[in-house]
């Protein structure tokens, strides 16, 4: 028998990673099914649900639905870091279809420089940032 949420005798972690094995394989409307009772469950309680949701979109490209879930993770103390804000940062850059949007990017990945000044895939990232602005000076 297929798990679904409305299925309360399967623990909501089963049911959640169920829905990610969809994903990964191309169910993405079941899968997307089975993750909504993780939205509708208590995020302080399944954040590190939210988080594994994240990194599945953004292994499987979907920079909108990753950064979706990202976003609600930095919400938390325990993941507002300069992990999930690398994640942000690059999904935004993906994502981008204006300057504004790409300053979003480059003020999260300028944030992540001040935690992390040595981390080089940060500076690559705020490198092209700057050179898609035209801030070639800033980008080299």
């Amino acid at each position: 028998m297929l798990a679904t949420s409305s299925d309360t005798s399967i623990p909501l972690e089963l049911t959640v990673r169920c829905g990610l094995a969809h994903l990964h394989v191309g169910h993405e409307s079941i899968g997307e099914t089975m993750l909504q009772s993780l939205i509708n469950g208590n995020l302080e309680n399944y954040s590190d649900l939210y988080y594994e949701v994240g990194e599945t979109y953004l292994t499987l490209l979907n920079y909108e639905k990753a950064l979706e879930f990202f976003n609600i993770c930095a919400t938390l103390e325990i993941y507002n870091t300069p992990s999930v804000w690398i994640r942000q940062a690059h999904c935004l850059r993906s994502l981008a279809k204006n300057n504004e949007e790409l300053v979003q990017a480059q003020l999260l990945y300028e944030k992540i420089l001040q935690h992390e000044p040595s981390n080089t895939d940060v500076r690559i990232g705020l490198s092209e940032i700057y050179r898609l602005l035209g801030a070639n000076r800033k980008a080299y």
